[in-house]
């Protein structure tokens, strides 16, 4: 949910740009036009139609040509508002509102807090980590510091604490390159290792770290050989067991295409393995392209080099659920999984299995189907948190691991409308929840399962513009042409007459 600021910037600037006389007549001038020449392809049986597949060639000069020139007319355009620098200073000053922003929190086993943080006058994102009581912050790393050979930038991608704390693994990418290079960096220290690993893709999966801390499983895409084509790199990609101080290129590989028998993996699918602190299994996971539904495979861990030992033999490897079982999320607690499945029910549900000897089919059904959706799971040491949204609005409830535990809604402090889960610890009880609302900043809140009880972790202060006085919203459904209820936020000024005659901003978003 967008704050309360975002949404009067925007109502500003279309009004704005709408009654500038300059602005119209600019924005009449006709942008550069594209050609068509339209290519067809036919999938079982209907034509699908491409018209401009030439301009995927981003190195052809006539479409380089094309792209400066809409930047020229964007350009062209901009400048000649009469508002532009009154609008740009109005950015600044709400862009600049608060001092900074954290996000992707990840608690380790010794309860230090690692975030990410940006601060207003800065582009990048920096590594910070603190103490589990609090405290002052440490910077652990700053991707601004690495020197680019070409003027470029680097940007942190990823990370993952060890278990215990003490090194994070993480990911670099290079002006905006969808591949990172893996390092390994000593918290205490602050020293990188000499650990170091290219080609990898970390949207689909990140590192996963041995209960020890003595290495990681990874997954990496193939090394093309000279001359072969660009997109053969996202074939062909494998999981690897990595030592810490050892050979990247010498690391085994442990999951991938035609490694074990009776394991179905594509040569464009990508897998990887998963673990969870406390159990005994691994969970090799394919993640089929863009598609949500995951193959899953489970086996026992033991020693971890103990899946590199393919070979002739048996596969220690037993299938969880495949791509027709609808599986988009999945967390582990001791010797059983859970699912979440939209099969048979659009909105998901959540179902249990035990990883010794799965059963989709016989699954217990742990959450079942209803009005919300639910939107994610979470394993900490006392429950399996759960991640709902009703329209645009998120919850989270509490389902204890006991055998007779009943689904417990957390309910959320401040009245806030919305809430998602922000982290778990490593092995900690408990999560950490961010809460969020249309016309005030949310809070992030550590839960206490023994007190039922939020307290705010104190890592967001409020910005300037955060809670903007005399604003109210409301949720509401709007049935749709087809009868759907489909559903809507109201924002707008305290007092004002809900008569239907004021001028509205209305936006929409669909996807997926």
């Amino acid at each position: 949910m967008r704050s309360a600021s975002c949404c009067v910037l925007l109502l500003a600037f279309v009004f704005s740009v709408s009654a500038d006389p300059q602005a119209r007549a600019a924005a009449a001038t006709a942008p550069p036009v594209a050609p068509v020449r339209d290519v067809v392809d036919k999938y079982w049986g209907v034509d699908v139609h491409d018209p401009y597949r030439f301009m995927e060639n981003l190195k052809s000069p006539e479409v380089q040509t094309w792209i400066k020139a809409q930047a020229e007319h964007t350009d062209g355009v901009l400048n000649k508002l009469a508002i532009r620098d009154e609008l740009l200073a109005r950015l600044e000053e709400l862009d600049s509102g608060r001092a900074f922003r954290i996000g992707g929190l990840v608690l380790a086993g010794d309860g230090r807090l690692f975030y990410l943080k940006v601060r207003a006058e800065e582009n990048l994102s920096k590594l910070y980590v603190r103490g589990k009581s609090g405290g002052a912050e440490r910077l652990l790393l700053d991707p601004s510091a690495i020197q680019s050979t070409d003027g470029g930038h680097f940007s942190i991608s990823w990370y993952v604490p060890s278990p215990d704390g003490r090194r994070v693994v993480y990911g670099i990418a290079a002006s905006g390159s969808e591949q990172d290079v893996l390092h390994v960096l000593d918290v205490e220290t602050g020293r990188v290792l000499k650990d170091t690993i290219d080609r990898m893709e970390a949207g689909y999966t990140t590192p996963q770290w041995l209960a020890d801390g003595t290495g990681f499983f990874y997954s990496r895409l193939q090394k093309l050989a000279p001359g072969a084509p660009e997109t053969d790199g996202y074939r062909l990609s494998r999981a690897y067991l990595h030592r810490i101080g050892t050979n990247p290129n010498a690391d085994p590989v442990v999951f991938a295409t035609g490694l074990w028998p009776k394991v179905a993996i594509a040569d464009v699918d990508f897998p990887s393995i998963v673990l969870a602190k406390g159990s005994a299994f691994a969970v090799g996971k394919i993640k089929h392209g863009d598609s949500n539904p995951l193959t899953l495979y489970a086996a026992p861990l033991g020693k971890a080099a103990d899946l590199s030992k393919h070979g002739p033999g048996a596969s220690p490897w037993k299938m969880v659920c495949d791509v027709a079982d609808s599986v988009t999320d999945f967390a582990v607690h001791g010797g059983d999984i859970y699912l979440m499945s939209a099969k048979g029910a659009p909105r998901f549900k959540v179902l249990r299995t035990a990883l010794a000897a799965p059963d989709f089919a016989h699954a217990q059904t742990v959450v079942a189907a209803s009005e919300q959706v639910v939107d994610g799971l979470t394993a900490a040491k006392d429950a399996l948190y759960i991640q709902f949204r009703n329209g645009g609005a998120g919850s989270v409830a509490r389902l204890g691991w006991e055998a007779a535990a009943k689904l417990q809604p957390l309910a959320l402090p401040g009245s806030f409308p919305s809430a998602r889960i922000a982290a778990s610890g490593a092995g900690g009880e408990g999560v950490l929840i961010q809460t969020a609302a249309w016309t005030r900043a949310g809070v992030t809140y550590a839960y206490d399962p023994v007190k039922n009880a939020f307290t705010d972790i104190q890592l967001n202060p409020a910005g300037k513009f955060d809670n903007v006085a005399g604003y109210e919203s409301i949720e509401v459904e709007v049935p749709s042409h087809d009868g759907v209820r489909v559903p809507l936020s109201i924002i707008y000024k305290t007092g004002i007459k809900l008569d239907g005659s004021n001028p509205t901003y209305l936006t929409g978003y669909g996807s997926y």
